[in-house]
């Protein structure tokens, strides 16, 4: 039976069927976009633990929850669908959030432009600025 992470991550699934099942291997996951901490919101996530998820760490979360293949061909409503629906829904709709979350993706400047991230940040931003006046809520 397969660890409630191994079941989520796609890559982890791969590295595991790669090595030999009679004897225990450590996986050594370098480069992890966000480090550990983001490392860990993907793990809580794949064990039911409430995480808080904000214009502040949706970056490397979302970084390292695509480097992990947390994706919906892994399993239906995996992380990377929740936290690009949360980006799209909530990050993308507000001033704050936008600024704040485009100025984090000064700390994973290539994952950031390769996901897209930060063109959605500026056309949020964009949008809002020549938003007139008079319909801004």
């Amino acid at each position: 039976m397969q660890s409630p992470l191994v079941s989520k991550c796609g890559l982890l699934q791969r590295l595991c069927s790669d090595t030999n099942d009679s004897k225990s291997v450590p996986l050594e996951l370098n480069d992890m976009p966000g480090g550990s901490e983001a490392f860990e919101l993907c793990a809580k996530f794949c064990y039911g633990v409430s995480i808080n998820i904000s214009a502040h760490n949706i970056v490397p979360s979302l970084c390292a929850a695509k480097l992990l293949q947390m994706n919906e061909s892994t399993e239906r409503g995996n992380f990377v669908g929740k936290l690009e629906s949360f980006f799209s829904s909530c990050i993308l709709e507000g001033w704050k959030d936008s600024i704040a979350t485009l100025h984090t993706t000064e700390k994973l400047p290539e994952w950031s432009e390769n996901l897209g991230i930060i063109r959605k940040c500026i056309d949020s931003i964009v949008e809002k600025v020549l938003t007139p006046l008079s319909q801004v809520k």
